[in-house]
């Protein structure tokens, strides 16, 4: 059973204890994010091993070494570990014959020894570092031509990170010489965005499958506003754009006890405000789109027309940038 739901449960939490209070919480969102992430990993790498059961348990049967009840049973019981492989192998009745025995060895490779993944180990439980490098193990940067795969390659970097953030968590819990964590709101977004991204590059359609369920609306719209505030240190169009969207809003009748004016919005009319923030980014594109075709009309234009045009165009490809990060399609002109 997949656990996406439940992770989307904790970040939609996660987002809401951040955006009630920016800055005040960043700390405690910061290790909360840190949990889910190890949560995340551990529930891909369950998941993956039963996907890869499935995919070795059906290459089997196509071969014919697996064409009974008790086959199947054998091979389930040599996933879950309750059997050897030569055991497997008996059970198959396949121990005599050199062939078969490559084949089911080549099956068993291809899929990467699908065994049923656990965080147990002999002694204790795989720590933090382990997790990550079974995760690289299973998702290596290259392919088995050498070619670089960019998706894996992204996955490595945000691992990176986010072991990184573990470790300066790990000193503040287990140092006793370090008096503080000192998390900065750009540290506690860059966590939050990291989590988004590495559920996005394991979990794939599955995860943007759940995720367009109505359910998710709100979720689905905290992450845009968390990539927004986030993307304000590299594209601060993009950031201003979206609070200018909030400026316009009609005041709302805020609890003290509620929260703060975005968080209430947020979840006042979700699904209005993901077409109106949609919207006026789609006004903003296409304003900066004709400003460029109206100097491309000018016969002789200038330096100063020229330059328009480069700052237009620069603002435009920014925005379809942000366009494409936060709401996980492509931009697409207005019909005319």
């Amino acid at each position: 059973m997949s656990r996406i739901p439940d992770l989307l449960g904790l970040m939609e939490s996660t987002n809401d204890f951040y955006l009630v209070a920016p800055g005040r919480n960043d700390r405690s969102v910061y290790i909360q994010v840190d949990d889910i992430c190890e949560l995340a990993m551990k529930s891909w790498l369950y998941e993956d091993t039963l996907n890869r059961q499935e995919q070795a348990m059906k290459d089997l049967q196509s071969q014919k070494l697996v064409s009974s009840t008790k086959h199947k049973n054998a091979l389930r019981n040599y996933f879950n570990g309750s059997i050897t492989h030569h055991q497997l192998k008996q059970y198959l009745n396949i121990v005599s014959d050199k062939n078969k025995r490559n084949r089911l060895n080549a099956v068993l490779r291809r899929h990467k020894a699908p065994q049923e993944w656990s965080a147990d180990k002999e002694r204790g439980f795989k720590n933090f570092e382990e997790v990550i490098a079974e995760l690289k193990v299973l998702k290596p940067i290259a392919d088995d031509k050498g070619c670089t795969v960019q998706e894996h390659q992204e996955l490595h970097q945000v691992l990176d990170d986010i072991i990184e953030r573990r470790r300066n968590r790990n000193a503040f819990f287990h140092d006793h010489k370090q008096t503080g964590l000192t998390i900065t709101q750009q540290n506690c977004l860059s966590a939050l965005t990291d989590l988004y991204r590495l559920c996005e590059l394991l979990f794939s359609d599955a995860l943007t499958k759940e995720m367009n369920k109505s359910a998710w609306a709100v979720c689905r719209l905290q992450i845009i506003a968390i990539r927004l505030k986030q993307s304000g240190v590299t594209r601060e169009r993009s950031l201003s754009i979206y609070e200018g969207y909030l400026r316009k809003q009609k005041p709302l009748t805020v609890s003290p006890s509620f929260g703060f004016y975005e968080y209430r919005l947020l979840h006042e009319d979700a699904f209005t405000m993901y077409e109106g923030v949609k919207s006026e980014f789609d006004q903003q594109i296409i304003a900066q789109k004709r400003e460029v075709e109206r100097v491309e009309g000018i016969k002789k234009p200038t330096a100063a027309h020229l330059y328009k045009r480069q700052q237009a165009e620069s603002t435009a490809t920014s925005l379809i940038d942000t366009w494409r990060d936060c709401f996980g399609e492509e931009w697409k002109p207005p019909l005319l």
